[in-house]
């Protein structure tokens, strides 16, 4: 644990940025000039060979990516010994008062694929197609978030190349960007050949719209490890920003309209070293909407704070970059303004706290993250830019900006506020502009009892100033811890991406990444998430799945469950059981012991929505299935002129049917009171066995057979009747609607006649009719169809069917 004195001068360490006069700026710096080393046209994406996204594509598995962390070298002795007395001048500490509408689409984008961190989650909205992309993969998604195409490989883009690409990390710090002034794709990563000590920053450029067709691909060479490169387009330029092995800066422009024609050669224009070796990471500003003067420059924007202040000094200064591309070696990188920020505490936080006091999440602070927009209207300029920054108390919070300037007068801070509505750490962010002027800013947030999460908010253009006047939208809910430790270092992001959608200039598309409910290493996915900034919003909807279900004697129960516009779920139980995790749509359950011996327990499908209080159950009723159990029947005896009647039992089947060994034939042979009618070789053998089969009930699989021995005799022995014999008469016979019945020598009061159909339903019993020992009445058959028909007739140990035709 540091002191007081140690963690003030490691503060030093990690925030020193030396304020370097605005007169040193303002001296030309001098460009180098490159041309791309390779060049090629790749096959169309879709008919490539496939490089499916994972681990055992990559030398580094399960590692993190060689970002550096924001400190310089200083000397300590240089600085006053100062405390801390205050911290941010403008926090917001209260939601807006505008209710959140929440979101137009919130889907499933990328895991980590390839075991790496941090993820690194990037995408736009093109015409058609979400293009998204992570360390190191990428997959297309349609405007209605269905997956079209991957996740594959990033180096699929550039499979056509020869070069050495395929050692140690390949694809890494992705940005795949819609040029929406020219309706194509650019995308861009790193390569590092460590081997030869070779540097690569690779970009490609869709020959059409397409982000599944042709790429014209190149590759520019450094000599150093371009780390943290940034990609902003601008009419007259794609610009890279980067940090040259973790600490020198380095802003780059490479020329738009040859790559856009797929020129061999190209050319990039580098200003290396052009901000002072105490510089955070610059990020030059990326276009947006279709007003535009092609005659102004691309703007650079980059954080400096002077911690020999209390509270620590910032400033934001703004640099433009002017590449000539028909003689670059004129190109230029000047400093034009300088804008004083509110300033902030000197004690810098160790890291973002979350649940179970595990290890604190990396924040990434300073920088500003990606990207910085820049829009122009009719009567000024905005560029609106965002980092993570401190309270006092260390919480982690938003700090964003709008500077602006108008036809008079230079740039200027027009707004700028800290987003710090509650005790929860917010970080890891990305914010934008829409053509009406409104501002919607994304982010991470974390807390002692709340895991990482995806959450937004916004303000429209006409509110009033220094405040996001929307109540945040939570609009998806981590499951876990973040485990993404490497060293002392607990990774996350290094960037998330809010870009807007082309069609209408207006709607956001925002992807970043939320903790899995996997306890292991890397165990972080993305979300991908449309919406409007507008009050009204779709209701939170939640389906537990079917309310009755018949489980078998598996412990495990798999629940798919159905959620829409929320921003988590979980589940619980009535009884004692378990579940493998208890958030998300889709779990396991395990039951217990007293579940088994109630035959039952039910599940909870909790939802919460967007808005506050917006809380949905649904449940599902679960009968756990005990043993199958199957009788056919005690085996018996029947007379061969006779049929015999099954009266089997099932209990907790699915279904069942029954079978014979011999030949003979059932009414019905899914019916348990199906009549079998013994066929010529049953009775010449004397006996048949008849066999019930119960189907076990999904999931459970298998099948439980019961069998009965069926006798089968001429019946003459049976006869005990010591007056008449059993005589039956019907008549006519086929018969049109009246049939008479006459039988005489009944022996005893357990007499019963029936009339069945061929399927055995009873269509009519008299146990009644006796006159002494004779029986004699008419049936009405008026009313049933025509067809074949028994009539069977019991009288102590005899029994006698005899078959009636309808006419």
């Amino acid at each position: 644990m540091l002191n007081n004195t140690s963690r003030f001068l490691f503060v030093l360490l990690i925030l020193a940025i030396i304020v370097i006069p605005l007169s040193g700026q303002q001296e030309r710096h001098i460009p180098t000039v490159k041309k791309n080393v390779f060049f090629g046209k790749s096959k169309p994406v879709r008919e490539m060979k496939v490089v499916v996204a994972g681990p055992e594509n990559r030398q580094t598995k399960g590692e993190v990516i060689p970002n550096y962390p924001d400190e310089l070298p200083w000397d300590p002795d240089s600085f006053r010994d100062v405390s801390s007395t205050e911290g941010l001048v403008t926090v917001q500490d209260a939601q807006g008062s505008r209710s959140m509408g929440g979101p137009l689409l919130n889907f499933e984008g990328m895991d980590n694929v390839d075991a790496v961190a941090p993820g690194d989650p990037n995408g736009d909205m093109g015409t058609q197609y979400y293009m998204q992309t992570i360390n190191r993969a990428f997959s297309v998604y349609d405007r209605n978030g269905e997956l079209v195409y991957g996740p594959v490989d990033n180096t699929s883009i550039w499979d056509n190349f020869p070069g050495p690409w395929d050692n140690v990390s390949w694809g890494g710090d992705p940005v795949f960007k819609y040029d929406h002034l020219a309706e194509r794709w650019v995308v861009s990563a790193f390569s590092v050949n460590s081997d030869q000590d070779i540097y690569y920053e690779m970009i490609a450029v869709s020959v059409t719209s397409d982000p599944l067709g042709e790429y014209y691909t190149y590759a520019f060479q450094f000599d150093e490890f371009p780390d943290y490169p940034k990609l902003a387009i601008w009419p007259d330029g794609y610009y890279l920003t980067y940090k040259i092995n973790g600490w020198r800066t380095t802003e780059t422009a490479v020329d738009r309209v040859a790559m856009l024609n797929g020129e061999e050669e190209v050319s990039m224009v580098v200003f290396e070293d052009g901000l002072g070796n105490y510089s955070h990471n610059p990020l030059s500003v990326d276009i947006e909407g279709f007003v535009y003067d092609s005659a102004t420059p691309n703007y650079v924007i980059l954080p400096v704070s002077n911690p020999n202040s209390n509270p620590v000094s910032a400033w934001m200064y703004i640099y433009e970059f002017k590449p000539d591309w028909s003689e670059p070696d004129s190109s230029t990188f000047s400093l034009i303004d300088q804008l004083s920020l509110e300033p902030v505490s000197v004690d810098v936080p160790p890291g973002v706290v979350q649940p179970e006091d595990y290890n604190l999440i990396d924040a990434l602070w300073i920088r500003f993250m990606y990207p910085a927009s820049y829009r122009k209207f009719e009567d000024h300029e905005s560029i609106v830019a965002t980092h993570t920054l401190w309270k006092d108390d260390g919480t982690h919070l938003m700090r964003w900006y709008e500077v602006r300037r108008d036809a008079d007068s230079g740039w200027y801070i027009y707004q700028q506020s800290g987003y710090s509505p509650d005790s929860l750490e917010r970080w890891m962010g990305s914010i934008n502009m829409n053509v009406n002027g409104d501002i919607a800013l994304g982010y991470s947030a974390s807390g002692e009892e709340t895991y990482a999460s995806i959450r937004y908010t916004g303000r429209l253009a006409e509110d009033s100033l220094n405040k996001m006047t929307f109540t945040e939208v939570d609009a998806f809910k981590g499951m876990r811890v973040v485990n993404n430790v490497s060293g002392s270092r607990n990774r996350w992001g290094d960037y998330a991406s809010m870009s807007l959608d082309p069609a209408d200039d207006s709607t956001f598309w925002f992807t970043t990444m939320y903790p899995t409910a996997s306890g292991g290493w890397g165990n972080w996915s993305t979300r991908i998430i449309s919406f409007n900034l507008h009050e009204e919003g779709p209701s939170v909807y939640v389906d537990a799945g079917p309310p009755d279900t018949m489980i078998c004697l598996w412990p495990l129960y798999e629940a798919y469950g159905l959620a829409e516009n929320y921003s988590s779920a979980n589940w619980t139980s009535s009884g004692d059981g378990s579940f493998i995790v208890t958030t998300g749509v889709n779990n396991t359950y395990y039951y217990g012991q007293q579940d088994y011996e109630n035959e039952e327990v039910t599940l909870y499908l909790t939802a919460t929505g967007y808005e506050p209080g917006s809380v949905v159950i649904d449940s599902l009723h679960i009968l756990l299935n005990k043993e199958v159990a199957a009788f056919a029947g005690n085996d018996t005896l029947i007379c061969s002129d006779e049929s015999y009647i099954l009266n089997g039992t099932i209990e907790y089947a699915y279904d069942y049917y029954c079978s014979t060994s011999g030949d003979g034939i059932f009414s019905d042979s899914t019916a348990l009171d199906a009549i079998y009618t013994p066929g010529a070789a049953d009775i010449d053998s004397g006996q048949v066995t008849i066999m019930l089969h119960a189907l076990h009930i999904e999931p459970c699989e298998g099948m439980t057979t019961d069998t009965l021995l069926l006798n089968i005799d001429d019946c003459t022995y049976t006869q005990e009747i010591t007056a008449n014999d059993l005589s039956v008469r019907v008549s006519p016979n086929p018969v049109d609607n009246v049939l008479s019945v006459s039988i005489t020598g009944i022996t005893g009061p357990d007499f019963s006649l029936e009339l069945l159909n061929l399927n055995g339903r009873q269509l009519f019993a008299d146990n009644y009719g006796l006159s002494g020992d004779n029986y004699r009445h008419q049936l009405d058959l008026s009313h049933i169809p025509p067809g074949l028909y028994l009539l069977r007739i019991r009288s102590g140990n005899y029994q006698k069917t005899v078959k009636i035709i309808r006419k």
